[in-house]
This record gives C-alpha cells, structure tokens and sequence, in this order.
C-alpha cells in the first residue's frame, strides 16, 4: 500500500465515520426519553435565545466531545443490556415470566455459545478438507460464533419480555373493567384483585395473583 493509497483510506474512513454520525444522531434514528419529553413542561420558561447564551459546560476536547459524548452514553446504555449481575438478570427474568434462576440461565447461553462453537468448528473443518484453511480466519470464526451464541440468548429473553408487556397492555383495558365492576358492586380493592385473580386468565392476571400474594399477611 502506498502512501497516497493510505492517505485516501484514512480520509474514506473519516468520511464514513462522519456520516455515521450524522445519520445515527437524526431523530427518526434515536428513541425520545421520557425525561426529554417532559423536560419543557417542568423548565421555566426562558424567553432569551439559547444561541445568545455563554455555554454553561466547556469540554476538555472542545466540540469533538460534545459531539461524542452522547454516542459514549448511548453505547454504555447498551452494554449495561449485558449486565452480567445476578440482580439484573433475575429482574429480566421477573419481568419475562419465566421460572428459571439465573444459574439456570447462564447455563442456557453456555449452551448456546457451545452450539455456535460447534458450528463454526464444523464450518472451519469443511473448509480445511476443501484446502480452504487460514489459521487467523478460522479461530476469529469460531470466537465470534460462540460470542454471537452466547449473546443471543440474552437478546432473545429480551424479544420475550417487549412480547410479553404488549400482551400485558393489550389485557389491562378488560382487567380494569372487571375491577371496575367489582368495586362497583361494594368489593374492597384487594377483593376485586382477588376476583379477577381467579376468573381471569393471561400474563397480567398473573402478575396480579403475585402482587396480591405479596400483600397477604404469612399465616402462622
């Protein structure tokens, strides 16, 4: 390679990361926060133009980090996803519905990491009887599947949480209309729960007869 041959890859490789950038910071791009949506509601309002105002942070880097420092934020959000604690994960498990400790969990993505390593070691085998075999190819192959493996466990306990809190949403408006019905009726609050506990049926339901064994005082 050729210094100008360099020079034209490092400039290519500026201007795709710039790119990304501004691409990636669009709003059709990023989820608004709660907080940001609420934020000029709570604020006072200041009638004075924002361009007019001395900036009340300066950054070490200048622009740059206040450029970066929201892809920093945003990639930190995502790598706490992969809590490895055994806090989170049973809150994750909490809220997906599933009866299965954390150990019993973490045994299911080594499971699948194990697969993927099995996979990719088939695939690099196949390759090495055709002739087709390069050392560094083939080990990064096999990590990156039984990274991959292990990873998607964790993104597939997540699909089933976000489908669980849809059905959830979709059962809460006859919920609340059977509680409705059964204050109405002169049931106190913890009865109503108790009746639609035993007449009804689904992932909310469930999560009342939780709430509601919660709140019972332990017999003797």
């Amino acid at each position: 390679m050729t210094g100008l041959t360099a020079l034209a890859a490092f400039c290519g490789l500026l201007l795709g990361a710039g790119l990304w950038l501004i691409f990636v910071r669009m709003p059709f791009m990023r989820a608004i926060r709660f907080v940001e949506r609420i934020e000029p509601q709570l604020r006072s309002q200041n009638l004075e133009s924002r361009l007019l105002s001395a900036p009340s942070d300066i950054a070490p880097f200048g622009a740059l980090e206040r450029i970066l420092r929201p892809v920093f934020r945003d990639a930190l959000g995502y790598l706490a996803k992969f809590n490895l604690g055994t806090t989170s994960l049973n809150k994750k498990l909490a809220k997906a519905g599933s009866g299965k400790s954390a150990l019993d969990f973490r045994a299911e993505q080594l499971l699948w990491a194990a697969a993927g390593f099995a996979t990719a070691l088939v695939v690099v085998v196949g390759n090495a009887t055709g002739g087709r075999f390069s050392p560094v190819p083939a080990v990064a192959t096999v990590l990156v599947c039984a990274l991959a493996g292990f990873l998607f466990r964790d993104y597939m306990l997540r699909v089933q949480i976000k489908r669980r809190e849809r059905r959830m949403l979709a059962e809460f408006p006859s919920l609340a209309e059977l509680m409705a019905l059964a204050v109405g009726a002169g049931e106190s609050a913890s009865g109503a729960l108790d009746r639609v506990c035993r007449t009804a049926r689904g992932e909310l339901a469930k999560e009342f007869a939780l709430v509601l064994a919660a709140t019972r005082p332990a017999r003797p």
